[in-house]
């Protein structure tokens, strides 16, 4: 997936890009910004020296994108579903004649507190591999953009 944004700010070795909503965002809604009004900002490194209001392609690649949605959305609900599961087996021997799964639950959720834990120090984990950072492909000098080259 390719998006074009717009430099907004530079600083120091850094780029702040301007992402505005684009026509696969209507149909993914994972960040909410499939409406006209929205915009997201992204910091990159500042590689191909960009200047405020040139145009930059990225590249985000789709693999990326489809693993960073498994470690969130699917990540937690297998994490709560295997505490439950471990403990539902622990409380098998200590569980009353009512079936009460008071400690199945509680495993449950803490099981999901974790994979938020996991969740946290594995973005920071890959912010500093740059494994998921989007790249910038082509640089359009603002002076110098027309309509071909989008």
């Amino acid at each position: 997936m390719d998006e074009i944004g717009r430099v907004v700010a530079i600083d120091n070795d850094k780029i702040i890009i301007q992402l505005e909503s684009s026509a696969s965002c209507s149909d993914c809604n994972s960040c909410s910004v499939g409406h006209d009004d929205k915009v997201r900002y992204l910091t990159l490194n500042n590689d191909i020296n960009a200047e405020i209001n040139d145009r930059v392609e990225l590249e985000i690649n789709p693999s990326m994108s489809i693993l960073a949605s498994v470690i969130l959305y699917l990540f937690p609900i297998l994490m709560m579903i295997a505490g439950y599961l471990i403990g539902d087996t622990i409380e098998v021997s200590n569980r009353s004649l009512r079936g009460d799964s008071e400690i199945a639950i509680f495993v449950s959720i803490g099981f999901l507190i974790l994979s938020f834990i996991i969740i946290h120090f594995s973005d920071k984990y890959f912010k500093r591999l740059n494994i998921m950072t989007p790249k910038v492909m082509k640089l359009y000098k603002s002076h110098t953009i027309t309509l071909d080259d989008l």
